[in-house]
């Protein structure tokens, strides 16, 4: 499904598989829980050719969320697994309180919640496997993350099974 345009909040948010792309901006809380629900986005790809706002991902339970110009504060807030990218600015505290799942970004982020740990720039097998993914998908035109990206793990003021990545 190809929504040309802006999408209002909460786009996605019961997504369980399939693919969605917005070729504009998402508002607030894309892939994220209605009020009720313990958990957002639930499988499935949601591209963003443009901005989303705050609290992108947030609860996010499984599924590949993409935004390719930026996204607001509090992006994969919450998240309890699943995958979300951010070309462009990720906002503040990326990542706040999310228990597993990945975040990757293509550059480090404006503050990051101090619970997380820093762990390294390792050489990754994953960073080149996703990178090569999100380009075969037509997601991205180049890579993301690149040969060995910055690591930092958590969020350890819950659970601390996530990862935030972001090219050195």
């Amino acid at each position: 499904l190809t929504i040309e345009g802006n999408a209002g909040p909460h786009a996605g948010s019961g997504m369980r598989g399939g693919r969605l792309e917005i070729t504009g901006n998402a508002s607030d809380h894309l892939g994220a829980p209605l009020a009720g629900e313990l958990a957002g986005m639930n499988g499935g790809v949601l591209i963003v050719r443009g901005k989303a706002g705050a609290f992108a991902a947030d609860r996010m339970r499984r599924g590949l969320i993409a935004v390719l110009k930026g996204a607001g504060d509090n992006a994969g807030s919450r998240m309890i697994a699943g995958t979300l990218v951010v070309a462009g600015d990720a906002g503040e505290m990326p990542g706040y309180l999310m228990r597993r799942g990945s975040i990757l970004l293509d550059r480090a982020p404006k503050s990051l919640s101090p619970s997380f740990v820093e762990c390294g720039a390792p050489e990754s097998v994953f960073a080149a496997v996703i990178d090569r993914h999100l380009i075969a998908e037509g997601i991205l035109k180049r890579p993301l993350l690149g040969n060995a990206p910055q690591k930092y793990g958590g969020d350890n003021a819950v659970l601390g099974m996530g990862e935030v990545l972001f090219p050195r």
